[in-house]
């Protein structure tokens, strides 16, 4: 599925490269991510980036199009406090999700260089890790889940941006952006084997949400 989005994604900047209005550049920026879902009590936002290649067709003087191809951190802090009669404790961790992920993004140019922009992103999961530290009674434990590995997440991540952008006229440009998720990033259910049983687990439900602010550059 790697595969299938990076073809996908060359395939429409190539195709585009030949039309008249055509510009290819590169963006990077900052997403401040979070999850929301069946634990919402838990999770708090992190803090991370994106960066990456980007091709842009006008159809018209206002209307175009933007596509997008994105390493893309998303993910989580998790805080889960214990104060039960026999002991307590704190569970802190960071949930780091990453992503390669596909925006095509509708744009119309409201003024010249302020642009409104939205449409749909298609995601691919290449790492998904959970690691962190349990305390309880002064003894301190670290641990570290390889979520992908233990098939926990589910490889495709589905969302729906909006966001604006202004660009100056030597191509340097700016943008804001906010990505909510359509899509369950966990699996509906978890086998685990323990000896000659079988322990089917529900997992609980989770939307990668995050709002991005970018700079980049057209290069044509």
């Amino acid at each position: 599925m790697k595969t299938t989005t990076i073809t996908l994604a060359i395939l429409l900047i190539t195709s585009l490269g030949f039309s008249q209005g055509f510009h290819i550049g590169a963006k990077a920026g900052a997403n401040f991510a979070n999850q929301k879902g069946d634990e919402d009590q838990f999770l708090k936002g992190r803090t991370a980036f994106h960066l990456g290649a980007i091709g842009e067709i006008m159809f018209t003087d206002a209307l175009g199009l933007q596509i997008e191809l994105l390493y893309n951190q998303l993910g989580a802090k998790y805080e889960e406090r214990y104060d039960e009669d026999f002991y307590e404790g704190i569970d802190e961790s960071t949930i780091k999700d990453d992503y390669l992920s596909l925006p095509v993004m509708a744009k119309y140019y409201i003024v010249k260089g302020l642009s409104l922009e939205a449409g749909p992103q298609i995601s691919y999961l290449l790492s998904s890790k959970q690691e962190g530290t349990i305390v309880e009674n002064g003894h301190s434990e670290d641990y570290s889940y390889d979520l992908k590995k233990e098939n926990y997440r589910k490889s495709l991540n589905i969302g729906l941006g909006i966001g604006a952008s202004y660009k100056l006229d030597f191509g340097l440009f700016f943008s804001m952006r906010y990505v909510a998720g359509l899509s369950n990033i966990n699996e509906d259910t978890i086998t685990e084997t323990y000896g000659e049983f079988e322990y089917t687990e529900k997992l609980n439900k989770r939307k990668n949400n995050a709002f991005q602010v970018s700079i980049g550059y057209f290069f044509n």
